[in-house]
């Protein structure tokens, strides 16, 4: 019997070694208030106990689909989820990562939200939370609940923007319009190894996301906070090679610029948004640089060098931008503590001199 196609969602998660936090981020899923749904579980190649909790839930739960990979291999889980999504007849999806959580009414709520507003996608308001801890690190939701369409995609960006990343976190209506590629030669906004998940790439799941947005004709955001994100050591450090982890925030940079492109001549508040989205992908790949002393310190130059040696680094120090971007008005700060770490970190050499030299080349006299 082919469940998926009698409920009104298809909910989808993917676990491997999940065994400490797995069974939290089910429970969350079908707790929900609402609860006409069908929940598909992938055993993404686990040798722990991952495989008994989801059978364990999978007896109690009918709602509850298993779904095995010998091997871990998540571009394998990604294209598996994406095949159910089209195959299936329900009416909305979302996702869930095996080591988070939804607040209790998410689906009730954000559904309602959606029929309500015609809307293609919701996104929501989210809590990062310390693993080890259980303590709040930061909570992001917007001022209130609002609506974006039209014009709005491009007028209201920097509104809706810091809720487009990911795939958790929102609701999406399954429809042609999101399921289908048409779209991509059209807009040229990401590669087609990422749309087609060929190989799976650090930020994949945002880059493709924003294409999602780029295909909806209304999207919504909820002012409340309904998703809790566990941020663990383990996700911190290495997943991915540092040079995939670094270039991929220049791709996604890249992506959001095309991004906004595509709706038409990108407004000077908008263009200094990006700068300061750029700035803001420097900043986490240099913190990514010296906390991965794995990596050899040839390496870590290297990639230092690349970063502020890029056509769109010199353009970033040198220009005039609103006030209302704290971040890029503490630039030169910026290049000074950088200039501070580098030297601390990798001590006097020839390359070294070279890269400091660098930043003091770019940095504003202006704003001194």
């Amino acid at each position: 019997m082919n469940y998926h196609r009698q409920n009104r969602a298809l909910v989808f998660m993917c676990a491997w070694n999940g065994e400490k936090t797995i069974a939290r981020a089910i429970k969350s899923v079908l707790n929900q208030t609402r609860s006409d749904f069908t929940f598909w579980i992938l055993n993404n190649g686990s040798t722990d106990k991952t495989d008994e909790i989801i059978k364990k839930y999978n007896k109690k739960d009918k709602r509850v689909k298993m779904l095995y990979l010998p091997v871990n291999n998540i571009v394998n889980a990604i294209n598996l989820s994406k095949a159910l999504r089209t195959e299936s007849s329900a009416k909305y999806h979302f996702t869930i990562d095996a080591d988070d959580e939804y607040v209790h009414d998410f689906f009730e709520v954000s559904s309602r939200f959606m029929d309500e507003n015609k809307l293609d996608i919701v996104t929501c308001g989210y809590d990062v939370i310390d693993e080890q801890t259980g303590s709040i690190i930061k909570t992001r939701i917007p001022e209130d609940t609002f609506t974006v369409s039209g014009k709005q995609f491009q007028s209201d960006f920097i509104k809706y923007r810091p809720f487009t990343p990911f795939t958790w976190g929102k609701l999406y209506r399954n429809s042609q319009i999101l399921l289908s590629d048409y779209i991509l030669d059209e807009y040229n906004l990401c590669s087609k190894s990422v749309l087609n998940y060929n190989e799976y790439k650090y930020s994949s799941d945002s880059i493709y996301n924003l294409f999602l947005f780029r295909k909806a004709r209304r999207i919504g955001v909820l002012g409340k906070s309904v998703y809790k994100y566990y941020q663990s050591q383990q996700q911190i450090s290495s997943r991915v090679s540092l040079k995939e982890k670094v270039s991929e925030y220049y791709e996604l940079y890249l992506t959001t610029r095309r991004y906004l492109e595509s709706y038409g001549k990108v407004s000077k508040f908008n263009c200094d948004y990006l700068y300061a989205i750029y700035l803001s992908t420097i900043d986490d790949s240099m913190r990514f640089i010296f906390e991965r002393k794995d990596v050899s310190p040839e390496e870590r130059l290297e990639l230092i060098k690349w970063i502020f040696s890029r056509d769109e680094t010199p353009l970033l120090f040198s220009g005039i931008f609103d006030p209302e971007f704290k971040n890029l008005a503490a630039r030169n700060k910026f290049l000074e503590e950088n200039i501070k770490k580098i030297l601390l970190e990798f001590g006097q050499t020839k390359e070294v001199n070279e890269i400091v030299n660098l930043l003091k080349g770019l940095k504003n006299e202006r704003l001194c």
